[in-house]
């Protein structure tokens, strides 16, 4: 996270006209705070009754068992791996994005 906040505050800061910088870095910091309550009111439901379960009594055992483990604790070990997994599928499909792309070249212009 450290290296994804430096690196978007430089482009901010390179790209966005100081004076709409304030609105711009507000609403990003609006928008991830929502995120947060949001992210763990629906992740809970999931880890209970789906992965807990699965890697605890259901054929999450059987299937990875023997390699991630069995019990409470791997259910949500399951669940970070598959949002650290869902996190990169994610980062590479914004990174070659048209407004990515866009952002990129403005980016590459402003250090000129």
């Amino acid at each position: 996270m450290p290296i994804i906040e430096a690196s978007e505050n430089t482009i901010v800061q390179k790209v966005i006209p100081y004076d709409r910088q304030g609105r711009v870095i507000g609403f990003t910091q609006s928008i991830e705070s929502a995120a947060s309550p949001l992210t763990t009111f629906f992740i809970g439901p999931i880890a209970q009754y789906g992965a807990i379960p699965f890697m605890t009594t259901g054929s999450g055992v059987t299937l990875i068992g023997s390699w991630f483990g069995t019990g409470d604790a791997r259910g949500m070990a399951l669940i970070f791996c598959l949002a650290g997994l869902l996190g990169f599928v994610v980062s590479i499909i914004a990174r070659v994005s048209p407004p990515v792309k866009m952002l990129a070249k403005a980016f590459e212009k402003s250090e000129k």
